[in-house]
């Protein structure tokens, strides 16, 4: 056979992403659940909705911040543009992978839902337990539609954060971090992939939520006293039917959000803390430090807060996030440094992105 083309080839699996292959083994891991337990599953309603939104978010930013280079590439070797899409879809592969088997996850919680039941009650519990109030409830007295608004800006930004450090770090030729940042992403997304599944939760929103009898079906379960309201315009109401921001925001998300189980851990508190936890350790990295050190650690604050500000997560879903966020960056060091240590041995160098080396010295020469 090849040895080019020898997927058992040492060398070509240490030169592979290295996220790929912890996720193509995750994935077979829950495709033989599925085939053991085949009678208990229904697919309709699988869908590739979050993989073609996710791949389409990926490769406007791609586009836009080598726009430069592209421009460059298009006057000198137009095929280089066609390598450099090529190059970018394969490292960003593990990331859309991981997106299909999220996208799939209620088939998991339907096969499932007589084992693993519903934990919000529990959650509400733990919450009390902590701080001796409901957080969501006790936060209602700081209310207000320009907070409200500031915050659903803030809890959107959750499709910017992860995916745009990443596609920052591509564009930097920084492939050794990028491969880091996205396995820390990737290994804490398997353990929440999996806790959606065994434990499932809906979040604050819809336990406190009043029905429309007025009555919550447990009168042990408080309700909510005030709606979360945004900034109202008419005009905005006229042109969506939104009368706020906040509510066009808000219903975006929830189209957008395929699973309504996935609480616990919070992926937004999770996700964008290993990004901060890389763009502060490799700060050097942006042009603008201190700028780009307020994006990060302002955004990132706001986000997390916003999570049990608006009522999408229990405040034990947010710590559950921060602890998985600091197991999965730390495990990602002990793992790469043994990739490292084993393309060392192998005589391999630093993995580097070919076509923008040739863009950059293209543009250089110019």
């Amino acid at each position: 056979m090849n040895k080019k083309w020898n997927v058992f080839n040492r060398e070509w699996f240490l030169n592979a992403n290295p996220s790929l292959w912890f996720v193509l083994t995750y994935a077979a891991v829950m495709s033989l659940i599925i085939f053991v337990f085949w009678n208990r599953f229904n697919f309709e309603g699988s869908s590739l909705f979050t993989f073609i939104w996710t791949y389409l978010v990926l490769l406007v930013a791609h586009t836009l911040l080598n726009s430069k280079r592209y421009l460059i590439l298009w006057k000198h070797n137009k095929h280089d543009i066609i390598k450099s899409y090529l190059h970018a879809s394969y490292q960003y592969a593990p990331y859309l992978l991981i997106t299909i088997v999220y996208e799939h996850i209620f088939l998991y919680r339907d096969a499932f839902s007589q084992e693993f039941k519903l934990m919000d009650l529990t959650f509400m519990q733990w919450d009390a337990a902590l701080f001796g109030v409901q957080p969501t409830i006790w936060l209602e007295k700081f209310l207000h539609p320009a907070a409200v608004e500031f915050f659903m800006f803030a809890y959107v930004l959750f499709i910017v954060y992860p995916y745009f450090y990443l596609v920052y770090l591509y564009q930097k030729n920084k492939l050794p971090v990028f491969h880091k940042a996205m396995l820390a992403q990737i290994i804490s997304l398997f353990v929440a992939l999996s806790c959606f599944i065994i434990l499932p939760a809906m979040g604050p929103r819809a336990t406190f939520e009043i029905n429309k009898q007025g009555q919550q079906s447990n009168s042990e379960v408080p309700v909510y006293s005030q709606s979360l309201k945004g900034i109202e315009f008419d005009f905005l109401e006229e042109w969506t039917g939104k009368p706020s921001l906040f509510q066009l925001q808000y219903d975006m998300w929830n189209q957008i959000e395929r699973i309504k189980t996935d609480c616990m851990p919070s992926m937004h508190t999770c996700l964008c803390l290993i990004v901060l936890f890389y763009a502060v350790r490799y700060r050097r990295f942006f042009k603008y430090r201190k700028t780009a050190m307020w994006f990060w650690l302002g955004g990132n604050i706001s986000l997390i807060f916003s999570t049990v500000y608006l009522r999408y997560h229990w405040v034990v879903d947010v710590i559950f996030g921060i602890v998985l966020a600091v197991i999965a960056y730390y495990l990602t060091e002990v793992f790469y440094k043994y990739w490292l240590k084993k393309r060392s041995e192998n005589k391999l160098n630093e993995p580097q992105v070919e076509w923008l080396q040739r863009a950059n010295a293209l543009r250089g020469s110019g």
